[in-house]
């Protein structure tokens, strides 16, 4: 359906009329009161036949479908091959009649045997697309040359189109240039749309440049002549102009998504990073309103600051809607300072499905459950899916309830949750802990001594600390030791951690960490499970350990749904057992749960394929990384940006890779662009900023950058000595350049 759909897209444009409309982007006009042309007194033989079929055109063309349909139908049964034509376009295009393809077809056929050239452009479209019939591109080629014998502008753009499609195996660009020309010559306005995509295509800018700016209302030629003042393509960079033309195209409800960039330039040029200037504000309120959910959610947040709440929330709500990360959490809480609880909560549910947001949204949920919509069961709900995620609120709220709930194992268990608390310097937990420990310690200490579990906890955990400050006692590890013995999950964590890192008490231990994570896992902590299974994985230790062991490890902490570690996983999978089918399932199991580092691998996995298909996926997954602000993903967009000789869009994707995450990677090529210009400006203050940056992080290329500067005096006076030093620097840190140069 999805194929037949785009199959009728591309026919219907192929068919429009030069008077009709267009799919170039053009918000469609309110249908006009038509008004029927008089006779004049010089054409009065003119036949009522052919005066009606005009009136029928003006009517189909104001959007009288059906007046203009009966017209046709009328004089197509009499045998009028132009009336056939047009009625052939209303059973395509559905106009004053339901669809259907036979009836198209046999009156574009008929007006075609006339020799009729609306007729024969119609049968070439449906003849080219298997509309009515079986697709055959060299017969519909033969009846488009046929129209464009009569001068039929459309023909001539259809051609070219045809003939400069690299998928069809008919490409030939000199052969499609010449049609593009004749259909401008024609004043085809679909061929000059089409000429202008086929030089942009061709990286011919500044043919575009001068194509586009003789087609000032076209919203197809706006928007390749934004691109080309935005990236100096053809024209110097104008940031000013682009933001002009993305205005234009923004005002008329044109596409939005390539407005990003141009809101990025634009601020990047005014130095307004952290404040946006009038122009910016003005440019995020018209893409905010053409439906960009980014600028929504940038927009909402400026008019948050400015006091206006009500229209605020409006753009929030829209760009949470539309899926934008980190607007749901943010309308949540916008709907909560309103008082609409029950809305917060649903945003705030949204919001916890956001890895980067999950924490936030979850103890939101908690507090508004509990203290807000009187659902103490829900919030309970929220408390213990806070406690998986290690939040300490949560954690409290569920030893409150316990604490509060008769029993020696409700108290136990309040006790074990706020010594773990405490473990972790929470003030709340600790005085609670405290207050327990005054009122209630020998009623603890007893069910300690009956081998209750958590009170063991609570009591070591208590030890424990008070062996930080008093290291000739023991009591707090054996007690651990106790309560883990008797299968305490958390208790075989705190052992695994702390001989894990080793302290005064404890001698660091790689292989008893990794036993005590094992257990804990058995035990069904997830944070053991994900421990012990990276500690296999990034462990030198353990590196000899049977596949089968990690695998086991790894399938433990994805069975307790630590889907944290799918990413280690796939790499082992890749990397070690060489299974990698495998482990693209299992990169594609962490990029659905929102890991950057799977989905650039993903993407470069597809890469390599070439297909047309799997490259488009790859593309997907880079994109993903980029929206979760993954610094090491714009990175790889600005090499590849750079090999398509794209200097404005690498730059740019530099620039984020730094603001995302300060790296030397980053701070490397930045340095590179502000020293030779590209994309950018020339900035020599700029320059030494970012080389000196990723200097002291430990880049190596950096060093010879830097060295040839000073060699070579590009910023200022030779200095050898300088030069001299940066290299044998940089031949330390592995750079063969700065070998090669000493």
């Amino acid at each position: 359906m999805k194929k037949q759909k785009t199959q009728l897209l591309s026919a219907v444009s192929a068919l429009l009329v030069l008077s009709g409309c267009s799919f170039s982007g053009n918000a469609v006009q309110p249908p006009k009161t038509p008004e029927v042309p008089a006779v004049p007194a010089e054409n009065k033989q003119e036949s009522d036949e052919q005066y009606n079929i005009s009136l029928a055109e003006l009517l189909f063309e104001n959007r009288d479908g059906i007046a203009a349909f009966e017209i046709f139908k009328e004089y197509a049964e009499k045998g009028n091959p132009e009336a056939q034509a047009w009625l052939a376009r209303c059973y395509l295009q559905e106009i004053g009649t339901p669809s259907d393809i036979n009836k198209a077809y046999e009156y574009f056929s008929k007006a075609a045997q006339k020799n009729n050239p609306w007729g024969l452009n119609g049968l070439a479209v449906m003849t080219q697309f298997g509309i009515g019939t079986t697709a055959n591109l060299p017969a519909a080629i033969e009846l488009y040359k046929k129209a464009a014998e009569q001068e039929l502008p459309l023909a001539f753009s259809n051609l070219a189109q045809i003939y400069a499609n690299k998928e069809n195996g008919c490409y030939n660009p000199a052969l499609a240039e010449t049609y593009f020309k004749k259909a401008i010559e024609l004043q085809s306005p679909q061929g000059g749309n089409a000429y202008a995509k086929f030089l942009y295509e061709q990286k011919r800018y500044a043919e575009v440049v001068s194509l586009c700016q003789t087609m000032p209302d076209s919203i197809d030629a706006m928007i390749l002549l934004a691109d080309c003042f935005l990236n100096g393509w053809g024209t110097p960079v104008n940031i000013s102009k682009a933001t002009a033309l993305a205005e234009k195209v923004l005002a008329a409800n044109g596409p939005a998504e390539w407005s990003r960039d141009i809101l990025l330039d634009a601020a990047n040029e005014e130095g307004t990073f952290n404040g946006l200037n009038d122009r910016v504000r003005h440019l995020l309120k018209l893409a905010a309103e053409a439906g960009h959910p980014e600028a929504q959610f940038i927009y909402a947040n400026i008019l948050a600051e400015a006091k206006d709440t009500d229209t605020a929330l409006s753009f929030m709500l829209k760009s949470a809607d539309s899926g934008f990360r980190g607007a749901a959490l943010k309308a949540g809480e916008m709907l909560a300072e309103k008082a609409r609880f029950t809305e917060a909560a649903k945003y705030y549910m949204i919001a916890s499905l956001e890895k980067e947001n999950e924490k936030d949204a979850v103890v939101r949920l908690s507090d508004l459950y509990h203290t807000k919509l009187n659902q103490p069961k829900t919030g309970h709900f929220w408390d213990v899916r806070g406690a998986e995620l290690d939040l300490n609120y949560c954690r409290n709220e569920i030893a409150l309830k316990e604490l509060f709930t008769d029993g020696d194992e409700h108290f136990t268990r309040a006790a074990a949750l706020f010594a773990e608390g405490a473990l972790q310097n929470n003030e709340f937990a600790d005085q609670w802990l405290t207050s327990i420990l005054k009122k209630e310690y020998d009623r603890l200490r007893l069910l300690a001594d009956k081998n209750n579990p958590d009170a063991l906890f609570a009591l070591g955990i208590v030890g424990w600390k008070e062996e930080k400050k008093h290291p000739e006692t023991a009591v707090g590890v054996e007690l651990l030791q106790r309560a883990a013995d008797l299968k305490h999950p958390v208790a075989c964590r705190i052992l695994g951690r702390m001989y894990l890192n080793g302290n005064p008490q404890i001698k660091k231990d790689l292989k008893k960490a990794l036993d005590w994570f094992r257990k804990g896992a058995e035990y069904g902590d997830l944070q053991s499970a994900q421990m012990s299974s990276l500690m296999l994985f990034y462990e030198d230790t353990f590196k000899e350990t049977p596949a089968e062991e990690v695998k086991k490890a790894f399938e433990r902490a994805l069975e307790l749904e630590a889907f944290s570690v799918a990413f280690e996983y796939a790499q082992y999978m890749e990397q070690t057992v060489k299974d990698q089918k495998k482990a693209k399932e299992l990169y594609e199991l962490a990029a659905s749960h929102e890991d950057p580092r799977a989905m650039l691998r993903l993407h470069d996995l597809l890469f390599e394929t070439e297909t047309e298909m799997e490259m488009e996926k790859a593309v997907t997954y880079l994109r993903r990384a980029i929206d979760l602000q993954y610094a090491e993903a714009n990175l790889r967009l600005g090499n590849l940006q750079e090999s398509f000789q794209e200097p404005r869009r690498a730059f740019i994707c530099y620039l984020n890779s730094k603001i995302n995450d300060e790296n030397a990677e980053a701070n490397f090529k930045l340095a590179e662009c502000l020293l030779n210009g590209y994309g950018c400006e020339v900035n020599h203050k700029a320059f030494l900023a970012c080389a000196e940056k990723a200097y002291q992080d430990g880049h190596a290329e950096v060093c010879y950058l830097l060295g040839t500067v000073y060699r070579d005096g590009r910023i200022g006076p030779k200095d050898s000595a300088k030069a001299k030093a940066y290299f044998k620097e940089g031949a330390k840190r592995g750079s063969a350049k700065c070998k090669n140069s000493l």
